[in-house]
């Protein structure tokens, strides 16, 4: 047959990267393509909604997005298929196609399944994923920057090294999530599950955990600075042994913790600031 339009493309790319020829074949000129089109239309998504909200700034509540685009929805938007996101994802990650260099600054609309994905290192900030399931999903080092993850589940995800400053996660589930050194400034953690979470030297400072679920936590080493605790249970976590120790300062809000006399590791200097060493 002819050769035709990916063939050609496949050739200029393999003359122009002499490096990366055994890389480059028809299948990653398509996975390229794609995923280029879908920020493009991401973007325009995003322009439409600017541009909705601005012809109804009188009356918000009648915003409409002019250009409406979603990754899991028909054209029609009668039917939508929770699991096409993460064909995507997947389709990409068996080329061994870097997604990062596609899929920048995108924002995916909510309950968006991408259980098990690997998304780590790309650049998630500003991301819409409020009840989306990320169970299980690779997340190391990854831009969540200011994203909204409120009530997703997260449970077992992979966020070691993380960018969360800003993230909303209320109400999210991150029971048993790794999230050690990553970095959580700012980020709004009221009522999020986080049992058995693990946040050894987790950045949290000036975030807001009222009423969150600590319960057997791994905190050792993390960062509580300007950090509000109010009503948070502590109970069963670990806050310190020999070689780390959880850190705080006086702009931290201890109101009202639950569990804290049934912590590991409490420091004496905590235990003296709260009261927990009097008989």
């Amino acid at each position: 047959t002819p050769e035709n339009l990916p063939q050609q493309k496949m050739k200029e790319l393999r003359n122009q990267f002499l490096d990366r020829d055994d890389q480059l074949g028809q299948l990653q000129v398509d996975a390229y393509a794609g995923l280029n089109v879908m920020v493009l239309l991401l973007e325009l998504h995003r322009h439409g909604l600017c541009q909705g909200l601005f012809l109804s700034r009188d009356k918000p509540e009648e915003a409409t997005n002019l250009l409406f685009f979603h990754p899991c929805y028909t054209w029609n938007l009668n039917q939508f298929d929770k699991f096409r996101l993460i064909k995507v994802v997947s389709y990409n990650s068996l080329l061994n196609s870097n997604i990062s260099e596609g899929l920048l600054v995108v924002e995916f609309l909510d309950m968006v399944d991408l259980s098990e994905a690997r998304l780590g290192g790309i650049n998630l900030s500003g991301a819409k994923l409020n009840y989306s399931q990320l169970s299980g999903t690779t997340l190391i080092s990854t831009n969540l920057e200011f994203s909204s993850l409120r009530s997703a589940n997260l449970s077992n995800a992979e966020l070691m090294g993380a960018n969360l400053i800003g993230s909303d996660l209320f109400q999210a589930n991150l029971s048993m999530a790794d999230l050690e050194g990553a970095n959580i400034i700012l980020a709004d953690l009221s009522m999020a599950d986080l049992t058995s979470a693990k946040l050894l030297d987790t950045n949290l400072s000036s975030a807001t955990l009222a009423c969150a679920n600590l319960m057997n936590a791994d905190l050792r080493g993390a960062n509580f600075s300007n950090a509000y605790l109010g009503y948070a249970d502590l109970t069963g976590a670990q806050l310190s042994d020999k070689d780390r120790t959880v850190k705080w300062d006086k702009y931290t809000v201890w109101e009202d913790v639950i569990g804290l006399d049934q912590a590991i590791g409490v420091p004496d200097e905590l235990k003296q600031q709260l009261g927990l060493d009097r008989p």
